[in-house]
């Protein structure tokens, strides 16, 4: 859901930090508060803990803010901040082109979170308590409190997140770090994705030996929540290191298979088959139902049903096509593009189009061929070089 914009970068929010801010202002308010001194009724309790988790969470956004305009003035596109469970994210739309660039973008949100931690920290230590009544000494007690609980916090996420693996930031600084030793920037994106399934691992451990055996079950809870979350980051960063790899960033329409015609799906089979799928044995051909594309259809799909031959002529095309789930890409995206939508919405392929106009459909098998043709390029272009 989109709640506005900062700086021309849209700002969302996930459905999750609903649960995130709920289960922070419970965890403040059952906790004593013990940063403030003050006598506290229920209600006082429970409005202080939800203005410390609104105060967290404009933190956070800070935090990102911080990425995201250190982003725009490096000259990338930042496409807007989302606010998660467990924090926020920056998207950016282009890869980083320098390993300094990826330091910089990566290291200013936890600047960023230890500036607003010690900022805080040092105004409730000048913080002087002038108040010569009793309300005023409750409401200097409460300022106090809460800017010990920001500063604290502050400090505790910005050293948490230069923990050295992905998705944290400190993992990016380490893949800016070897990238500039190396040169080669997926090196260094695969040594922070290990270093981060290393930290998830040890997270995990940690929660089961505090939930299992020093008995203290909601601590452990929330620690293997969140080390199962690093480890989910850091496989879909592994995946979209392979996305990346040589050959994924050719375009869709060069792999794609083109739809020269489409096929309606009260079409006469015995026709379809004698005007369109005989003539092209390998192609793969849109089906359409009122207007939008219901499925598809091929000669070898037909064959394999094992018709008897007078059959195709009582038949439609709608009873023999493929009814699989798809869903549309531009021509002009790349093929990594094309994986991410196939893996992420578990579809079978993807229909192409130009424009407004259909053009052809690309799956996985399409991809791979791709992918292996461009890889064996490479081959024989290396080969020609060494001789």
């Amino acid at each position: 859901m989109r709640i506005g914009t900062l700086f021309g970068i849209p700002i969302h929010v996930h459905w999750s930090w609903l649960l995130g801010f709920v289960f922070i202002t419970w965890t403040v308010a059952t906790g004593n508060l013990p940063f403030i001194s003050t006598e506290l009724t229920e209600a006082q309790r429970w409005a202080i803990a939800a203005l410390i988790s609104i105060s967290l969470f404009a933190s956070v956004m800070v935090h990102e803010l911080a990425h995201s305009l250190t982003a725009k003035r490096l000259g990338y596109r930042v496409l807007g901040i989302t606010l998660l469970i467990f924090g926020g994210v920056s998207l950016i739309a282009e890869n980083r082109s320098r390993a300094s660039h990826d330091f910089m973008i990566a290291f200013a949100g936890p600047l960023a979170s230890l500036i607003i931690g010690i900022a805080s920290i040092a105004l409730m230590l000048i913080f002087t308590d002038g108040a010569t009544t009793s309300r005023s000494a409750f409401n200097a007690g409460i300022f106090r409190g809460w800017l010990q609980y920001l500063g604290f916090m502050n400090l505790i996420l910005a050293a948490f997140n230069m923990l050295p693996g992905i998705p944290l930031d400190g993992g990016r600084v380490l893949q800016s770090v070897v990238w500039g030793i190396t040169g080669n920037r997926t090196v260094g994106a695969r040594v922070a994705v290990a270093a981060g399934r290393i930290i998830a691992t040890l997270m995990i451990m940690y929660g089961l030996y505090q939930a299992l055996i020093a008995d203290n079950w909601f601590s452990g809870a929330w620690m293997i929540m969140l080390g199962l979350f690093i480890a989910s980051a850091s496989s879909s960063e592994a995946r979209s290191i392979d996305r990346n790899r040589p050959g994924h960033d050719i375009s869709v329409r060069a792999a794609m298979t083109p739809a020269h015609t489409v096929l309606d799906n009260r079409t006469p089979l015995d026709a379809a088959l004698r005007n369109v799928l005989q003539p092209n044995p390998r192609g793969i051909i849109p089906v359409i139902s009122n207007g939008r594309v219901s499925g598809f259809i091929s000669l070898r799909a037909v064959e394999a049903l094992k018709l008897h031959p007078e059959e195709p002529s009582r038949l439609s095309v709608g009873d023999a096509e493929m009814t699989i789930s798809t869903c549309p890409i531009s021509d002009q995206a790349r093929i990594s593009r094309a994986i991410q939508l196939l893996e992420k919405r578990n579809l079978e392929r993807l229909l192409v189009f130009d424009g407004a106009r259909l053009i052809g459909t690309i799956g996985r098998d399409e991809i791979s061929s791709a992918i292996d043709e461009t890889r064996t390029d490479d081959l024989i272009a290396q080969s020609r070089d060494l001789n």
